[in-house]
């Protein structure tokens, strides 16, 4: 006990001297860092918290999460005030949203700021006063009107006044609703200038004592455009009806037509845009009538001549060819007189029609063969005296040529298209156009609208691109060109062109066009020269190709790409996308060749080609596989050969009948185009 006793008394002893030894810090080598844990709640800042219903505000929030979404909710029922509000990169929400303007009594209410993603605990929020007020509205001086507010009491009854409680008209009393919403209809009155008015809701015992409203009065007005063409669309503008009423346009030709009816917007105007119908000639009135408040304002409009051109397929364009027949149609001329309708000039010919009874023009013209590019042309359309009179812009098409290739072998196949030329004109199609070897390549005739469409394969020339091709009318002596581009070719004289199939020594030809005139070709067999020929002066050629020995050009596989090389031009044709393939003739051995049912036949097949997939057909007794239903009727199993285009199988042969002879059938089913093998097998 003393040994204890005095070890603890030499232990305060040294901690003292070490107090004392280090001015008072003891362990001074010994840092802890200090962290100091953030509880400041972010703080909602208000543009005003003093609001009435439909009021905008900013609202401003700090120290939030970043890039984040949040949600305002009112009082305890939460009801929202706006949604997906979003922080910046820094935290900070910033926004501008218009208050709820029903549903929302006088008094004061709690707004919160929730996350979008959970309104269960609010991050922050603040305190905000609610007054009534009373929306501004739009009539017309002794009209009825219908003015409103929001953010009463409920069941509030106050005493409304057209101007103020001391020097206006009492108009009576109104209640609000359950959510202090306050409707007040009454009329506005008579003899007013425009402007706007106040209107005074005065209430009892509450603050504030006085809501006070605005009434905009504005000038019953209408105007459009002092001239239109009809069937064209005329813009009516108006102003001084009631508020969101329907007005009905109307005017006074034909004996009274109604022409249009809309809905004006929150001030009492409009602005429609009105198709005007058949009419003669002249000045007409028209008037715009408010459907609820009867309000009616009429202006004048006068009914302008005016014609349309329409081409061969029915389009207004006011284009057309040579010789085409266009329909000129029109209105807007008195009723029931002689109008002359002309191209240019009466020297083109004068066409005659007579107007019916709503100056209406509707017949056709032909349009000259002949025509200068650079010149402006009009049709025309006057009466006798010229008092009536209107002229449409009509432009020639352009004449033009395109070739479009067809996705074939021979990539100078295609189809070739004119335009813009004389109606029923013959137009010749020259290839190699204003070049020494120019050639007719064919002769067409264009249709009511001088347009011509043919499918045509261009013939072999010596290669070079582009090549210019021109398509001239006959007749109207226009020319159009363009060009086309040539590349080498190489086909099988098959019906697909691109694979031909046979035997060692059979002689199989392969043709060509568009190489260099007079250059050897190689008809190569997987890169391997099997046949030299020489090029025709067009760049054409025909090979009829020796088939060489399988072994020669292939370790097995009977698939072999063929292609064309031109020996001094280096041009190559049978290349992606129109690949060129011989397929050697495939063998197909059965061991046994024969046997008793219930023989297992090993199916041996070779000079496939490499890597196909291969249905085996056996038109003996078996249980087709349903996995094999895709492949054709008959199919025994399926196999694929290997790169040198050989297969092993084996077929069970049961239910056989003694001397029946049964087949066994090999397909390309990759390529239906390559050829099958059949063995056969007799049964004992």
């Amino acid at each position: 006990m003393t040994f204890q006793r005095n070890r603890f008394t030499f232990m305060l002893i040294f901690l003292l001297a070490a107090l004392a030894s280090t001015g008072g810090i003891l362990f001074p080598a010994l840092s802890v860092p200090a962290y100091a844990a953030s509880t400041k709640t972010p703080a909602i800042t208000l543009s005003s918290h003093t609001v009435h219903p439909g009021q905008q505000l900013t609202i401003t929030v700090q120290g939030l999460t970043p890039q984040a979404p949040f949600q305002l909710l009112l009082g305890a029922a939460k009801d929202t005030v706006a949604s997906y509000i979003w922080s910046d990169s820094n935290g900070t929400l910033t926004n501008t949203f218009t208050f709820p303007t029903n549903y929302i009594t006088q008094g004061t209410y709690t707004l919160y700021l929730y996350s979008e993603d959970d309104s269960s605990v609010s991050i922050a929020q603040t305190v905000i006063k609610v007054v009534p007020t009373v929306f501004q509205v739009t009539g017309n001086s002794g009209l009825p009107v219908t003015i409103t507010g929001a953010g009463f009491n409920t069941n509030e009854i106050v005493e409304v006044y057209f101007g103020t409680k001391t020097s206006g008209t009492d108009e009576g009393t109104t209640q609000s609703d359950s959510y202090g919403s306050i409707s007040f209809l009454f009329t506005i009155p008579s003899g007013l200038a425009v402007g706007t008015y106040p209107v005074t809701f005065v209430r009892t015992l509450q603050t504030p004592a006085t809501i006070t409203g605005k009434i905009t009065l504005y000038l019953l007005t209408i105007s459009t455009p002092s001239s239109a063409r009809d069937e064209q669309t005329a813009i009516v503008k108006g102003t001084g009806f009631a508020a969101n009423e329907y007005v009905t346009l109307t005017w006074n030709a034909n004996g009274g037509q109604q022409l249009y009816a809309d809905q004006t917007d929150n001030k009492g105007s409009f602005t429609f845009n009105v198709f005007l119908q058949l009419a003669p000639y002249g000045s007409y009135t028209l008037t715009a009538t408010g459907n609820t408040s009867g309000l009616s304002v009429s202006t004048s409009l006068r009914v302008e001549p005016e014609i349309s051109l329409f081409d061969s397929n029915h389009n207004v364009s006011g284009q057309g060819n040579p010789g085409e027949q266009i329909k000129v149609h029109g209105g807007g001329f008195n009723a029931n007189e002689r109008v002359n309708i002309y191209f240019q000039t009466p020297k083109n010919g004068i066409t005659t029609f007579t107007t019916d009874n709503f100056g209406t023009i509707d017949t056709t013209i032909t349009m000259p063969l002949s025509y200068i590019s650079t010149t402006t042309y009009y049709v025309y359309a006057k009466n006798a005296t010229g008092s009536t009179h209107a002229r449409a812009k009509f432009t020639y098409i352009t004449p033009s040529t395109t070739f479009f290739r067809r996705y074939n072998p021979d990539t100078s196949a295609g189809t070739l298209y004119v335009d813009g030329f004389g109606t029923n004109e013959t137009i010749q199609v020259f290839d190699h156009y204003k070049q020494a070897n120019q050639v007719k390549i064919v002769t067409l005739t264009t249709d009511a609208g001088g347009s011509a469409v043919t499918v045509i394969t261009w013939p072999s020339s010596p290669h070079s691109n582009p090549v210019t091709f021109a398509a001239i009318g006959q007749t109207t002596k226009l020319i159009a060109t363009n060009t086309h581009t040539v590349d080498p070719t190489l086909v099988t004289t098959t019906t697909d062109q691109l694979n031909a199939n046979g035997n060692a020594g059979d002689i199989v030809p392969f043709q060509g066009k568009d190489f260099a005139a007079k250059e050897k070709i190689h008809i190569t067999f997987n890169d391997k020269v099997v046949f030299t020929v020489t090029s025709n002066g067009d760049g054409s050629f025909t090979a009829p190709v020796v088939i060489p020995p399988l072994s020669t050009v292939s370790a097995g596989a009977g698939n072999i790409q063929v292609k064309a090389i031109g020996v001094t031009s280096g041009l190559v044709a049978g290349q992606s996308p129109y690949l060129v393939t011989f397929y050697y003739q495939p063998t197909l051995t059965l061991t046994p060749a024969s046997g008793p049912s219930g023989t297992t036949i090993t199916v041996t097949g070779a000079h496939f080609s490499a890597g196909a997939n291969i249905p085996i057909g056996w038109d003996g007794p078996f249980t087709p596989d349903p996995g094999l239903s895709g492949y054709p009727a008959g199919t025994y199993a399926v196999t694929d050969a290997d790169h040198n285009g050989n297969f092993t199988l084996t077929i069970q042969a049961d239910g056989l009948v003694s001397g029946q002879t049964y087949h066994v059938t090999a397909s390309n089913f990759s390529n239906v185009s390559a050829p099958s093998a059949t063995a056969t097998f007799v049964a004992q």
